[in-house]
């Protein structure tokens, strides 16, 4: 396995993070369409749409 710079590492751990957020925040508006602002507990919401 080749080894991995730090600069490449960071970069990939931006892209997932922010991949994250951006796929959270678009299953919250296509579940919650009616509401403006992004959840306060994302968790909580995550889950009553897991558990739907």
């Amino acid at each position: 396995m080749p080894q991995l710079s730090p600069a490449s590492g960071l970069l990939i751990y931006l892209f997932v993070t922010l991949n994250l957020l951006l796929s959270i925040i678009v299953i919250h508006y296509y579940y919650y369409p009616d509401t403006k602002a992004t959840p306060t507990v994302p968790g909580k919401n995550v889950n009553t749409i897991i558990y739907k």
